[in-house]
């Protein structure tokens, strides 16, 4: 027996382009069906929005502790410092120079 998912309806226009290429990706194959792709693509959708949202909240120094050292090198870890402290501060701050930290 089946395992039944309660599921909403949700309604929603989109440009012709947007039909087309979702009818296009349901005709693979890769989707039962259109639904199930819209399913697909809004809780990936929603995953990454959270993330982000996550991360933007997150300070300097713990967003940068969850790279591990094969990301981010040394010299990228101080760029990151000086792009996030620099973001902080006022319209009129000095830009970013990056040439004295490329290794």
């Amino acid at each position: 027996m089946a395992i039944q998912y309660k599921k909403e309806s949700i309604h929603a226009t989109v440009s012709p382009y947007i039909k087309k290429q979702a009818e296009e990706l349901v005709d693979t194959g890769d989707f039962s069906s259109m639904s199930d792709l819209v399913s697909v693509a809004l809780a990936e959708f929603i995953g990454r929005y959270k993330r982000e949202q996550k991360e933007k909240d997150m300070g300097t120094e713990e967003l940068l502790a969850t790279l591990s050292e094969k990301d981010i090198t040394p010299a990228m870890v101080k760029l990151l410092k000086q792009v996030f402290e620099e973001g902080k501060a006022s319209k009129g701050s000095k830009p970013v120079i990056v040439d004295d930290i490329i290794e």
